[in-house]
């Protein structure tokens, strides 16, 4: 294709790129990223407000790089069970730094923890199947007001700390990527 770049030859064409299976994790992303059709890779809808499934990358700086569908092709083809990596990887992740946040009342009573971290995977860490039930022995809800930043409320009882519901309203109207201040039970994210 000469001339396709002002008579400079065309550049050449990277086919696959090939990334470590333990930097692969799973990612909640908008639905309006697969809506039309033709989003890179693999992906689950989910029944959650404005959140779909799909996976992505780790990179220098936490940069992520969504999976496309020619590395999965790569991965079947040498027989790796990439969506099984990716959640191990996920579990090692969040054992070591399950939240970012936490708010406590008065007495030291877990309130609230946030999933708010630098990595950009705070919400995916809402995936491992009992990460917080030790924090929240009466259980919890989980909300994902923000696309970077998840929050999960210890049920009380009795009336809620309205701080609660101002952090999830917070993140919801001034987040950068708003998504839902709606809650749910956890596991609703379990198993995907």
């Amino acid at each position: 294709m000469r001339g396709w770049f002002g008579g400079k030859p065309a550049p050449e064409v990277e086919t696959v790129k090939t990334y470590a299976l333990h930097d692969l994790y799973p990612v909640l992303i908008p639905k309006a990223f697969a809506a039309t059709g033709s989003w890179i890779g693999p992906v689950e809808a989910l029944e959650v407000d404005g959140l779909d499934l799909s996976w992505g990358v780790r990179g220098a700086a936490n940069w992520l790089d969504y999976l496309n569908h020619d590395m999965v092709a790569s991965w079947e083809g040498q027989g790796a069970d990439w969506r099984a990596a990716a959640t191990a990887n996920l579990a090692r992740m969040a054992a070591t730094r399950p939240w970012s946040g936490e708010l406590r009342d008065d007495d030291g009573r877990m309130i609230l923890v946030v999933f708010l971290h630098d990595d950009g995977l705070g919400p995916s860490r809402l995936m491992i199947p009992g990460l917080l039930d030790d924090v929240f022995p009466d259980g919890y809800e989980v909300a994902i007001p923000e696309l970077t930043c998840a929050v999960a409320v210890g049920r009380v009882a009795g009336e809620e700390d309205p701080r609660a519901e101002q952090m999830v309203q917070g993140c919801f109207e001034h987040g950068t990527h708003p998504v839902s201040p709606r809650r749910y039970a956890p596991e609703v994210f379990w198993g995907l």
